[in-house]
This record gives structure tokens, C-alpha cells and sequence, in this order.
């Protein structure tokens, strides 16, 4: 802290001695010993106490970093469940509609209770029906392919003699 060598302590050592006198110098040295630790335990309190500041505000950071990944892997969770409720939807709106495939589209709406799902259905089962109405490009007359000339060989032993 203080540049202070040999020669300057025993200066200031001499200089005491005789402004003080030899009876009260040890009694003074004992009292300027206390108040030197207590400055030293003080100014290490300080750094105890800066060095904890500086780990609360690490500690903070690491929180704050924490708290957005538990935000981000929240919202991706929240998006894997609506699509995952998406296809669980359409995969009963697919049953539903392969359940009953032969029935009127009138009965299956009345059988739905909940109104959203019976929207769906129906919306489902016109797309679907439309789908089915639809004429095929495919023909549906499938041509025999030629055979050939070694199909038609009498392969039976000739009477030839």
C-alpha cells in the first residue's frame, strides 16, 4: 500500500520515541497494532464483500440465461403439442369418416355432440365425398397385352410319320 522501507519506519520509530517518551510508546505501538488489524480485517470484509457482488451478478446472468432456455424449450413444447394435436385431430377426423363411410353425412353431423369436431367432419366429409365424385382419369378398361408368337406354338407331339 505505502512505500515505506527500513530506513523511514526507523525515522518515524525514533521520531516517536521522543515525542511520546519511553513510558506511553509501548502502550501507543499496542493501540496503533489494534487499529492496523482492524483497518486489515476491514478492507478484506470490503473484497469479501465485492468478490460476493460480483458472484451474485454471475449468479444473475446464469439465471436470466436459464430463464429463456426454460422460455424457448417451453414454446417448443407448446408447438410440438398443438401440432401433435393437429394430427391426432385429423387422424379421428380420418376414422371418423372410415367408420362411417356408408352413412349419410346428415347422421354423422347430429352424432357429433361438440360443435367445433362437427364442423370438421362435415367439412371433412364434403372434401372427401367430392373427392369420391370425381370421375377417374384412369380408364376402366384395361387391354389385354399381345402375346406372343411362342404363346401360340402347339408345343403337342405331331402325327407326322
Amino acid at each position: 500500500m505505502f512505500d515505506v522501507g527500513f530506513s523511514e519506519m526507523l525515522v518515524i520509530g525514533v521520531v516517536a520515541l521522543v515525542v511520546i517518551g519511553p513510558e506511553k510508546l509501548p502502550r501507543v505501538a499496542r493501540t496503533l497494532g489494534h487499529l492496523m488489524g482492524r483497518a486489515q480485517r476491514y478492507v478484506n470484509q470490503v473484497k469479501r464483500d465485492i468478490d460476493r457482488e460480483v458472484q451474485f451478478d454471475d449468479l444473475r446472468k446464469l439465471q436470466s440465461e436459464v430463464q429463456t432456455t426454460a422460455v424457448d424449450l417451453q414454446r417448443t413444447v407448446e408447438t410440438a403439442k398443438q401440432e401433435l394435436q393437429t394430427t391426432v385431430d385429423r387422424v379421428s377426423l380420418d376414422l371418423k369418416f372410415t367408420e362411417n363411410a356408408l352413412k349419410p353425412t346428415e347422421d354423422i353431423i347430429s352424432e357429433t355432440s361438440d360443435p367445433p369436431v362437427a364442423s370438421k367432419v362435415a367439412e371433412h366429409l364434403v372434401v372427401q365425398e367430392s373427392r369420391l365424385e370425381q370421375p377417374t382419369s384412369h380408364p376402366t378398361t384395361v387391354e389385354q397385352p399381345a402375346t406372343p408368337q411362342a404363346s401360340q406354338t402347339n408345343y403337342l407331339p405331331s402325327s407326322h410319320t
